[in-house]
């Protein structure tokens, strides 16, 4: 708004000053002075004559002088400038504001941010900088939220939870132990719990430990926190790219980095971190919904105006997978096609999973020829995905091509 205060304001004054301009009189005095006195000399040079001073001659001399000065004043008074009827000053000063707030309207679509507060750049990047060192540690974090309630599950889950916090203590130098405990305790949802064990197992391995431990560490912190990158987190994020991390974990430790930078105030530096994943990581990471459903609010506020969401990425099968299916007869490999669409099918129906696993799913059937099969998995996706238009719209899209829906 302030951008607009000054763009009016600046727009209203140069009109002000440019219309006075236009509509002052165009100065004429010294002319019609000169020419008053040219016609006072003709005038007494014919006095002259006739009292006998001049001669007729010299008369005649005087008056062609004199002549000669009044068409010189009066062919500068011609190509002199005219002061500009009102119509036309109304006009130029209408070209000229038009121009100004327009130009301003172009500059500020092209490098501003429409809907933002207006900040300096520089004070923004102080704030940010500011929120980034002043930011929570882990324990403070920790301490701001309720206490951690342990879940024990049900059934063999909660004989094995018990099992290994019996005989799998923290002061424990069971690697694997420790592991299988972090592990348990992380799908129960005791994420401080798994921070415990997964810290033990760092202290343990020592110098020994790999960039996957560190990311994993660094993942529990972070899932134990509401999704908040504290300074602890960070630091073993760091950590894991340092210790030549595999894709998984590269991309993992790219992912929450990016997102600790929108947290601060920085949805530049974010963009840049997640937007090289959204286009060329694995498709099926757990963190592509979550980049697909923030990052064009992240590319928003980077100001990355032209940025557009790349289509869907699916996985294909694997070069394994493809070199076994090309060995195989035809009524193998369509044995094979199958056994992989029913083991999806067993996941979606049990774990879920993302709306392009989904949609393959959904083309998978219709490619084998079971109709039936994706009307049912249509209809199961609808009310999974129901709320979710993008999702839909890739949903309906794979439901047509396998005869599922006109």
């Amino acid at each position: 708004m302030t951008f607009w205060i000054i763009a009016a304001g600046a727009a209203l004054i140069l009109a002000f000053f440019l219309f006075r301009t236009l509509i002052s009189p165009v100065p004429t005095d010294e002319r019609e002075t000169q020419l008053a006195i040219y016609k006072d000399q003709l005038s007494e040079i014919e006095r002259d004559e006739a009292r006998g001073t001049l001669t007729a001659d010299e008369a005649k001399r005087l008056r062609t002088e004199v002549s000669r000065r009044i068409l010189a004043a009066d062919d500068a008074q011609k190509i002199a400038p005219k002061s500009m009827s009102a119509t036309e000053v109304a006009v130029v000063v209408a070209i000229v504001v038009i121009t100004l707030l327009g130009g301003g309207l172009w500059t500020y679509l092209k490098f501003g941010q429409p809907g933002y507060e207006d900040h300096e750049r520089s004070k923004l990047l102080t704030r940010a900088k500011e929120k980034y060192e002043e930011r929570l540690s882990q324990i403070d974090y920790w301490e701001s939220l309720p206490p951690e309630i342990l879940n024990n599950g049900n059934g063999r889950i909660e004989y094995l939870i018990m099992e290994l916090r019996s005989k799998v203590p923290l002061t424990s130098d069971d690697i694997v132990g420790l592991e299988f405990l972090s592990t348990y305790e992380k799908e129960l949802g005791n994420f401080r719990a798994a921070v415990a064990a997964k810290e033990r197992v760092l202290e343990v391995k020592g110098g020994g430990a790999q960039a996957k431990d560190f990311f994993e560490y660094a993942e529990l912190l972070i899932l134990s926190s509401e999704f908040y990158v504290s300074p602890e987190a960070e630091k073993n994020l760091l950590a894991a790219m340092t210790r030549n991390p595999d894709k998984k974990t590269k991309e993992g430790a790219r992912f929450f980095l990016g997102w600790m930078m929108i947290q601060n105030d920085r949805p530049d530096k974010g963009f840049d971190l997640w937007e090289p994943l959204l286009r060329n990581g694995d498709p099926e990471a757990p963190w592509q919904t979550f980049i697909r459903e923030n990052i064009e609010q992240a590319a928003f506020l980077a100001g990355e105006h032209k940025f557009e969401l790349p289509p869907l990425r699916l996985k294909g099968p694997s070069a394994e997978d493809i070199e076994a299916a090309s060995e195989m007869t035809a009524e193998d490999r369509e044995e094979f096609i199958r056994s992989m669409v029913a083991q999806l099918s067993d996941r979606l129906a049990t774990e879920g999973g993302s709306a392009a696993e989904w949609a393959r799913l959904i083309s998978s059937y219709g490619i084998l020829g079971e109709v039936e099969n994706a009307k049912i998995i249509w209809t199961e996706a609808q009310a999974v995905f129901g709320s979710d238009q993008g999702a839909m719209a890739q949903l309906r899209a794979a439901a047509k091509s396998a005869g599922a829906i006109e």
